[in-house]
């Protein structure tokens, strides 16, 4: 966590993945600092069957990122996408921007 402070001052954007459910984590006040100073939080556990990994796509983060059943969480937007449920993912002038396929649109999650 001090890491995470530290890097902010500096104005890195923070990710993390957890194999924990941010619903989880919300409910144990020992991560707020944590949660207060990352961006983006991926969470549940990783799935081989279902890696999203396409070493010919450059679209970002979602080419770098685990599998479909895990969730991509704004953190201070408090909203998420399940991966496999986006299309592409940016992070643009520090806004992560989601690209959802068409049927997607209104799939988000809250927190």
């Amino acid at each position: 966590m001090i890491l995470c402070k530290e890097l902010k001052k500096y104005n890195f954007n923070i990710m993390i993945y957890t194999w924990q459910q941010l619903k989880d984590i919300v409910k144990d006040s020992t991560y707020k600092d944590l949660l207060d100073n990352i961006d983006i939080l991926v969470d549940g556990q990783y799935k081989e069957e279902e890696r999203l990994w396409n070493g010919e796509k450059e679209d970002g983060l979602l080419s770098s990122v685990g599998s479909g059943n895990q969730i991509i969480w704004n953190i201070q937007e408090k909203i998420g996408y399940y991966m496999r449920d986006l299309k592409e993912i940016h992070l643009i002038n520090n806004k992560l921007t989601y690209i959802t396929k068409k049927d997607k649109i209104d799939n988000y999650l809250k927190f």
